[in-house]
């Protein structure tokens, strides 16, 4: 009885330990991402924002000091910034007006997006650095002077979104840039602090 037994232990384990077998992945499940589709559901996520925003909002606070008023979140207009660079350039250098600005910006924004761009007529593995670089050089900026790290979101790109002719060394000059969006969604609140 005992050669049973032991015969039947030894067989249920050596099936724990043979390995499963692979997935086979034949990429039919994969979806392009600009179909219309997609893009509805993108607009949809951007159409919800706001009520996510409000709702984050309302966790930064004890639920038993501040009311909710129930008003919708209104966004106050985006404000932007947009900053120059030289060719190959990607150290963020804003003039003294640009950065007085970016400052008073920052200190009522709730949000800012950093867009680094770059004047290449078609994408490259090179431009798409300088556009990153040029981007995450303004997010250091912006942290170095006292913005959170959590607001801040940057994006990139090269060889396309451009603002100006790109055929003309002055439209190339305004394509070389970093775009900083600040956003401030104004939440209607009530206290109820003295």
């Amino acid at each position: 009885m005992n050669k049973a037994a032991l015969s039947i232990v030894l067989t249920l384990l050596s099936a724990c330990t043979t390995a499963p077998k692979p997935p086979v992945v034949d990429g039919s499940d994969r979806q392009p991402i600009n179909t219309g589709q997609a893009i509805k559901r993108n607009e949809s996520r951007i159409k919800t924002a706001p009520r996510q925003v409000r709702r984050y909002a309302q966790t930064a606070y004890p639920p038993e000091t501040v009311k909710d008023s129930g008003a919708p979140i209104q966004p106050n207009a985006p404000q932007t910034v947009r900053v120059q660079f030289p060719f190959k350039a990607t150290r963020f250098k804003p003039s003294p007006s640009q950065a007085e600005e970016i400052h008073e910006l920052m200190l009522k924004s709730s949000q800012v997006i950093v867009r680094g761009r770059t004047d290449g007529k078609r994408y490259t593995a090179s431009d798409e650095n300088i556009a990153l670089n040029r981007a995450l050089s303004a997010k250091r900026y912006l942290v170095r002077n006292g913005a959170s790290p959590l607001m801040i979101f940057i994006n990139y790109y090269s060889g396309g979104d451009y603002i100006a002719d790109n055929n003309s060394p002055e439209g190339r000059h305004q394509n070389r840039r970093v775009e900083l969006e600040f956003l401030d969604y104004a939440i209607p609140r009530q206290s109820t602090l003295p």
